[in-house]
């Protein structure tokens, strides 16, 4: 069977019915459309440990990666998940309260 070329979004959903029987790509290519990639930048949190913060339930189906350079995260998943996380490192992303002790020491 000869490859197929790229196909636009139209064309895959006009196709899909006699190609997805065929087991041809289209599908795929299809259902990875439904796939988003979103850069979440930390103000005022390091990215070495926060990717550890997030709760197991949110992590399921998403790929998350640690982008240092930038003090970013990266989600890939379904829409809905990302929502969730970027909404709960939202609430851990706020600034650190500090507290500022100044000693004067008389002999």
């Amino acid at each position: 069977m000869p490859a197929m070329a790229p196909v636009d979004e139209w064309a895959v959903s006009i196709d899909l019915g006699v190609n997805a029987a065929r087991g041809n790509s289209v599908y795929s290519m299809l259902t990875s459309g439904l796939r988003v990639t979103h850069l979440v930048k930390m103000q005022y949190r390091t990215v070495d440990k926060v990717v550890d913060y997030i709760p197991g339930d949110f992590k399921k189906g998403v790929d998350i990666k640690a982008f240092p350079d930038l003090n970013s995260i990266i989600l890939s998943g379904s829409e809905p998940r990302i929502m969730e996380i970027e909404s709960f490192l939202r609430q851990i992303d706020q600034v650190v309260p500090m507290v500022m002790i100044e000693v004067i020491i008389i002999d």
